[in-house]
């Protein structure tokens, strides 16, 4: 289900589709994205699931003013979904299941489909992952697989650390770990928490306005790096780093940069940058970031500190910066300041 298929299909029948992957619906997400934000026909739709008793309304955990709409044991029934209970989700289970359902239908309007959305039952029999030991709510896994958290409840980042450690452990590849926020506060508050302490594997955080970002097959991302730099430093050659670098990229010209893709708020590339010294740079020509745009490259400066041998490259204006410690400075670029990518 792309974009366009909210557009064409029946909101009931979307909320349908919703409930038997997720069991739960925001009430919210239900209105703004099936609906067009109306609510009036929002509740015209699911009024007529309440009585015939295949969805029932309740409140959040947190907040009893927002509604969400549960899937019932007759609406399991129908949609073949399996339960074991006279009731789908338990009180306890609300919030989590919540935030997975939220986390799915910004995935749809991302543009995945929902065949390679894993659900969190499915993905343990895939990959062959223990239960108790896994946290995660979904696996992106085309492209990928990508596994995908959701911060709750109280005490998650453990929790993370815990599953991000069992599925690497087990020796099966995946192309990240995402802990995906929907607020920025929360977002900032998670990249101090996992700088400090950074699991195995590539970890990811993201929030749902980037998730689109995850479509980018790992190899066209690679090569949009190599677009960047050519644009900016034409002649050189973008590869691969040598096993043990402390970075995956190296871009030759003149000398041999080393290269990071901070695009995807990669946690793991961003700990190894902060533990760089410029002793341990020696032989290079320095390290070269690439980010989204100046805010992002100025956001994550303010971390990284003032290092001299430390280089910002923005994609969305071809800009290459320097940090001194107090602003982010232009210190030269492309001729034209535009993106030589997507």
């Amino acid at each position: 289900m792309g974009k366009g298929a909210f557009a064409v299909e029946r909101p009931a029948d979307v909320l349908m589709q919703w409930l038997k992957a997720t069991k739960v619906v925001d009430f919210s997400d239900f209105r703004d994205i099936a609906c067009g934000g109306d609510r009036v026909r929002a509740w015209r739709e699911t009024s007529k699931l309440i009585e015939a008793g295949i969805v029932r309304a309740a409140g959040h955990p947190g907040d009893g003013r927002k509604r969400c709409l549960v899937l019932t044991a007759k609406g399991a029934r129908e949609l073949g979904v399996e339960v074991s209970a006279h009731r789908v989700i338990r009180s306890s289970q609300l919030g989590w299941f919540i935030l997975r359902s939220r986390l799915y239908v910004r995935l749809l309007k991302a543009g995945f489909a929902p065949e390679a959305i894993l659900g969190r039952k499915e993905a343990l029999e895939k990959y062959r992952l223990d239960p108790q030991e896994t946290y995660l709510a979904w696996v992106i896994a085309d492209p990928g697989p990508y596994c995908l958290y959701v911060p709750w409840p109280t005490g998650y980042g453990s929790k993370v650390y815990r599953s991000v450690n069992n599925t690497e452990g087990r020796g099966i590849w995946f192309e990240g770990h995402v802990l995906v926020h929907d607020t920025l506060e929360s977002w900032r508050y998670d990249r101090r928490r996992f700088l400090r302490n950074c699991p195995p594997g590539r970890f990811l955080l993201l929030r749902y306005d980037q998730l689109g970002e995850l479509k980018v097959a790992p190899g066209e991302r690679t090569r949009d790096v190599g677009i960047l730099f050519e644009a900016i430093a034409p002649g050189g050659r973008l590869t691969r780093a040598p096993i043990g670098t402390p970075l995956p990229l190296v871009y030759t010209r003149r000398g041999s940069m080393l290269v990071g893709d901070m695009r995807l708020d990669d946690i793991s590339l961003a700990a190894r940058v902060i533990a760089l010294t410029g002793e341990m740079v020696g032989g290079w020509n320095g390290v070269t970031l690439v980010m989204r745009d100046e805010a992002h490259a100025a956001d994550w400066a303010r971390f990284f500190g003032n290092r001299r041998w430390l280089w910002y490259l923005t994609a969305s204006t071809l800009g290459l910066y320097q940090y001194d410690g107090k602003r982010l400075l232009y210190v030269g670029g492309a001729k034209r300041r535009e993106s030589a990518t997507r």
